[in-house]
């Protein structure tokens, strides 16, 4: 019997903790995973039972335990990580330290998620470009700072506007990426088909 426990972690590093966990797994045999997050369980169970896998939830005190039946055959399961590998031909820019509008404490939430999610993805982004209040995610007391050097250990490059490093005096807090200009960063958008900002 195989227990992944994730437990104490938000979506969706429960999904990242499983799937990394089933890419060292030749098979599956009465398979347990420990959630005490509701939408990790809902993600956890859609993962399992979407890839012919069927799986079952059952509360114990204030966590979930998944599991799924015997299998003898991983191949079904792992589409997510052996999806055909398409060219990093894209950019995302970030122009602030919170991702989307509404709450601040969940924008930091968001974001922190989002990175975790890139560095597991198996199409990385070329570059990632930082500008505004987007720069202060690259100081060394970032919460995404370990998501970062694990996606620049994958030739991402990490470029950060020089205008707006020194408009927050942040020049020696910078923990990760090469500082440049405007005047780069136009270049390197023009250069590219796709820009996301998430």
């Amino acid at each position: 019997m195989k227990t992944i426990d994730t437990r104490g972690h938000l979506c969706p590093m429960p999904i990242i903790m499983v799937k990394s966990a089933i890419n060292q797994m030749e098979t599956i045999d009465d398979l347990h995973v420990l959630t005490d997050n509701e939408i990790s369980k809902k993600n956890l169970l859609s993962f399992f039972n979407d890839n012919n896998h069927p799986a079952t939830a059952q509360q114990i005190e204030d966590y979930w335990v998944i599991t799924v039946g015997k299998s003898s055959n991983l191949a079904q399961l792992k589409p997510l990580m052996n999806l055909k590998k398409q060219d990093s031909d894209y950019i995302v820019v970030l122009k602030n330290n919170k991702m989307g509008f509404g709450n601040d404490d969940l924008g930091e939430i968001l974001i922190k998620g989002f990175f975790n999610s890139l560095c597991e993805i198996e199409t990385p982004p070329a570059k990632l470009i930082f500008y505004n209040a987007g720069v202060l995610l690259t100081q060394k007391t970032s919460v995404i700072l370990p998501s970062l050097q694990k996606i620049s250990e994958k030739q991402v490059e990490i470029f950060i506007c020089g205008a707006c490093v020194d408009f927050y005096k942040i020049k020696e807090e910078i923990g990760i990426g090469n500082i440049t200009n405007m005047l780069n960063i136009c270049e390197m958008l023009s250069k590219t088909t796709k820009v996301i900002y998430p």
